[in-house]
């Protein structure tokens, strides 16, 4: 306490009001604002308030001349004595002003477009039935070199939990991320024609979460905002598949062959059939175990 410190800024066409908190006293207060324009990459001259200007503007700031629909990044640090004790505090904010038609002054706004969503589905339409993917896509084409998203991942399960820092650039549209968990299956058998059906749901872990900052890295000044934090739901999903179905058998010199029904259009090279022979006359004898993939 005893320092000020920004309360909002709000955001016209063509300049923006800083509003500050007004905090111990003034006579030793220096308040410094630089503004960086993001898009053009210039940085404005330095503002530095102090004694007599200051005591008759503290608290609200007007920064001019700026640019309609434009991004600004604001720095500003406020330094002040109290009871010989030296207070520093800095801050930055991420801006941009109001298009050039909208006159009305609105309260800080930035707006980066991107989505962040939870699925199944890979890019060829395979389901994943171990896991999920969180994707982060840019949803604007235009994005601000040296910009990014900072995407901080949680998974919640049952008395534990796990994190993934994810950083998505602006030279990038999109990055996708999979998330491996374990499930718990239900079988049931659709039709009696040897198709089954495996209902899979998350087993111990039922949400995921995430964290966004959105940061801008510009003639060496860094920038960020936080947005807060948003959660899904971990779905469960289905599978299907066939089993092999025996047809017949016969043995020819000693060996025996096993015929089945082949279900060429679901079957994937992780099925196997495992064939399993038991002699019936001797008891004691193990059976014998033959896998085929």
């Amino acid at each position: 306490m005893g320092i000020d410190r920004i309360i909002n800024i709000e955001t016209a066409p063509t300049q923006l009001i800083i509003y500050t908190t007004k905090e111990g006293p003034s006579d030793q207060l220096t308040i410094k604002i630089e503004v960086t324009d993001l898009e053009d990459r210039r940085i404005f001259p330095l503002i530095s308030l102090h004694g007599l200007f200051l005591l008759l503007n503290r608290g609200r700031y007007t920064i001019p001349f700026l640019k309609p629909d434009h991004y600004y990044g604001i720095y500003m640090q406020s330094e002040n004595f109290v009871n010989g004790e030296k207070l520093l505090h800095n801050e930055t904010r991420i801006v941009k002003t109001n298009p050039r038609n909208d006159q009305n002054s609105t309260n800080e706004f930035v707006d980066p477009k991107f989505e962040i969503y939870v699925h199944r589905n890979d890019e060829s339409g395979s389901k994943n039935t171990e896991g999920v993917f969180v994707t982060a896509k840019w949803l604007s084409e235009k994005r601000i070199e040296g910009s990014s998203l900072l995407i901080h991942v949680f998974v919640k399960c049952e008395h534990t939990s796990a994190d993934e820092i994810v950083v998505l650039k602006d030279s990038a549209t999109g990055i996708t991320i999979e998330i491996a968990m374990d499930h718990r299956l239900e079988i049931e058998d659709l039709d009696g024609n040897h198709q089954i059906k495996a209902n899979i749901m998350p087993l111990k872990c039922r949400e995921i979460c995430w964290d966004v900052t959105y940061l801008m890295n510009v003639l060496g000044r860094n920038f960020s905002r936080s947005f807060n934090q948003t959660c899904d739901q971990i779905k469960g999903t289905t599978a299907t598949t066939f089993v092999r179905q025996l047809q017949s058998y016969e043995m020819i010199d000693h060996q025996l062959f096993v015929n089945t029904k082949v279900h060429s259009e679901s079957e994937s090279d992780e099925e196997k059939v495992k064939l399993i022979a038991k002699n019936l006359i001797s008891t004691s004898s193990e059976p014998l175990i033959q896998e085929y993939r």
